[in-house]
Order: structure tokens, then sequence, then C-alpha cells
């Protein structure tokens, strides 16, 4: 792309560029602006001018960034990010009149219970806000928008090596059995051998807590053994309650979701990792006053029996 004078033009596209790349959707970024969708699609074709590129390409599923477009994100998302951290350390962060979106990104977490009581817990303090849910599946893909700034936060179970994320410790969980109440065969605990015969519904993510790998040695079987396999623990949960399969999966989740769907929860007859959960951010986000704010709310909700997080760590 051929230099572009900055002189020439509006860096309020910038803001635009930034709302429709993330929306994927000229009408969403309109309503997150606060703009018309007509004004919106104007900024982008003079944001095409002034840069030579399409930048966005319809499709039937939203628009598509294009390579240039793709190039530019992450340097206009972080100058914006730090014209906005500029400005709001001048006064700070104030959550009774802050219209910010924040974003959880969530591939192990306790229960739907925790879900709705940090909701509350935030519209309490920052009745505007907004809360985005984002269930995860492809932990390298949300570690890409975390660096992009496009996640704000994530739950995980899975403390990676990457010196850009910030890591701090939840809780600890146990994995335990979970078969529908009505299942033909189960009526309590079982050995490792009346299982024998069973089929395991278990997680396809490599590192999930139940997964593939894990139970098919525990149990002795053959990659014949599991029936069938789910991208995240609630589907699994939801899938042996309507079947004869066994599940493992953790007992925060087991027990939130046992009475509802009626599970038996029973005891996993061979040892298993423990299930650690994380709170996970990138490094950009420290000194983000909202940020900050964001976080320690949900470090509030948390059911730790890990050893308390300091007050290092919160600041951090």
């Amino acid at each position: 792309m051929t230099d572009v004078n900055l002189r020439s033009l509006d860096l309020n596209l910038l803001a635009v560029f930034e709302a429709v790349y993330e929306e994927g959707n000229m009408t969403r970024a309109a309503l997150r602006l606060c703009m018309t969708q007509p004004a919106v699609s104007n900024a982008v074709s003079r944001l095409r001018v002034a840069l030579r590129d399409p930048l966005f390409v319809a499709g039937r599923r939203g628009i598509t960034p294009t390579a240039t477009a793709q190039e530019l994100f992450v340097p206009i998302k972080s100058a914006l990010d730090l014209i906005r951290d500029s400005v709001g350390g001048l006064r700070g962060f104030e959550p009774a009149n802050s219209e910010r979106t924040f974003r959880l990104a969530v591939i192990y977490a306790p229960g739907p219970r925790f879900r709705s009581d940090l909701l509350k817990r935030l519209h309490e303090e920052a009745p505007h806000i907004s809360l985005v849910l984002h269930p995860a599946n492809d932990r390298q893909e949300v570690h890409r928008l975390m660096r992009e700034g496009r996640i704000d936060l994530l739950l995980d179970h899975v403390h990676t090596s990457d010196d850009e994320l910030v890591h701090v410790p939840l809780w600890e969980d146990e994995l335990v059995m979970i078969v529908a109440r009505n299942h033909p065969r189960i009526d309590g605990p079982r050995t490792r051998e009346q299982l024998a015969g069973e089929s395991f519904a278990v997680h396809g993510e490599p590192q999930g807590p139940g997964n593939l790998h894990e139970l098919e040695v525990a149990i002795g079987q053959g990659p014949q053994h599991p029936l069938l396999m789910t991208r995240s623990q609630h589907e699994l949960v939801l899938q042996v309650a309507a079947s004869d399969l066994v599940g493992a999966i953790s007992r925060k989740l087991a027990e939130s979701m046992a009475d509802m769907l009626g599970l038996q929860i029973l005891p996993l007859p061979l040892d298993m990792p423990k299930v650690n959960a994380c709170l996970v951010w990138h490094r950009a986000r420290e000194n983000d006053l909202g940020h900050r704010w964001f976080r320690n709310r949900l470090l509030d909700l948390t059911p730790r029996k890990l050893p308390q997080v300091s007050e290092t760590a919160r600041a951090a």
C-alpha cells in the first residue's frame, strides 16, 4: 500500500474501521457507534478511497476484511486504544457512566449461574455497559483475538507458555462421571470393568478435561470406544442427558445442571488430573482502567479454592 497523507485523512474514520472490522456487519457497527447505517457506509467508502483498497468484501454471512484490512487492524486498534487509555487516564474509568462493551471468551466456566451472577454484578455498578460472551473452542483463535484487542478476558483451564498473556488461577475442580438418571445399566458408582462396555461422550478438544485421549487410556479402550465427540462441556452434558452415553465433566458444572437435566453424578473409578481454572488476558490491557475494573469484578465472583489472588495480580 502506498503512503497516505494523514493530513488528508479524517482520523474519525479509523474508529468506524475498527467497529466494522470487529462487528463484521455495517448495521451492528452503526448501532455500536450511534450512527446511521448510511453514515457508516459513507465513512467506509471515504476510507477505501484514502487507503486505495476495498477493505471489506460483502458475503452471505456479513463482510470479510481484505488482506490489507487485516494487516491494518492491529496497529489501528492499538493506536485507538492508546488514545482511549490516555484520555481515560485523565478522568479515570467511571463505571456508572461508561457505555463500554466488554468481551469475555469462555472455554471453561463453573456453570450457567456464573454468567447471570456476573451480569448482575456488572450492571449494579455500571448499568450502561454491555457484556458480550463468546463461547470458545479454538484456544489459538481466542489468543489471536486477544492480541488484536477483540477479546478482553478468557476463562480457561489451560495455562499456556505465551509470555504475552497473564494467567491468574481461579479455582480447582475435579472430574466426575455423569449419566442420565434413567440410564438402563448404570444406577450408582461403577468400576472400570463395569464401564468397559459403555460408550462415552468425550471432548474433541485435545487439552480439554475429560478429553478423548485421557479417557481412552484410563478406561483401557481403543479408538473405537467413544461414540460421540463434542466441542464443549455444555454440549456434552446435553448429549449425555438425552442418551445412554457416559461423560466426564467438571463437578461444578455437573452440580449446576444435574437437577435441571436429570443427571446422576458419580465418581470416576480412576485417577484423573485436577482441573485448574484460570483467568487470562493480554498484557497490553494491564493499564486499561476499565479492563482492570472488569477483571476485578470477575475475580470477586469466582469460587476460588486456590490461594487468593494478590493485589499485585489484580492491579496488573
